[in-house]
């Protein structure tokens, strides 16, 4: 018996049809959609604002291991207020700094601060970040995210 591709290929698209039917069907086409986008905006956009708000996101979670903190969404829209695509002057630098270290949990303190000013002054933008986080993940590695931030990044 010889394998057939194009079975195994109309097997796996109803597979996966199926798996998209239910409750966490929405969710995974949002995650998709939402990850496709942020893609083509870090193409026009390399410092995508989008893209900066996930990365704060899972530093001050390590991930979505702790809950996002109450009021993430007005600090971060307060940011992007005063300084918009001006992340990288020294003042947008201290103050986001200064936001992760006031948003994240006492435990990764250090680390969530450490990693947003690696992330600020080691990458000339986020579309960079991003294109070396992916070829690092390629080789099983990861930089300033650990594995399950990267993989929920990228």
């Amino acid at each position: 018996m010889e394998f057939d591709v194009y079975k195994f290929s109309i097997k796996f698209r109803e597979s996966m049809d199926w798996m998209l039917k239910d409750k966490f069907g929405k969710e995974i086409k949002r995650d998709i959609s939402s990850f496709v986008s942020r893609r083509r905006k870090l193409d026009t956009e390399p410092d995508c604002l989008d893209a900066l708000r996930l990365l704060i996101e899972l530093l001050v979670t390590n991930a979505w291991y702790y809950k996002k903190p109450a009021g993430f969404n007005s600090h971060m829209d307060s940011f992007v207020a005063r300084h918009g695509q001006n992340i990288r002057t020294v003042e947008a630098r201290n103050e986001m700094a200064t936001l992760v270290d006031r948003l994240s949990p006492p435990l990764i303190h250090n680390r969530a601060k450490d990693s947003i000013q690696k992330l600020l002054t080691d990458y000339s933008s986020l579309k960079q970040f991003t294109e070396q986080l992916y070829a690092l993940a390629l080789q099983g590695k990861c930089d300033v995210l650990g594995e399950k931030g990267r993989d929920n990044y990228l």
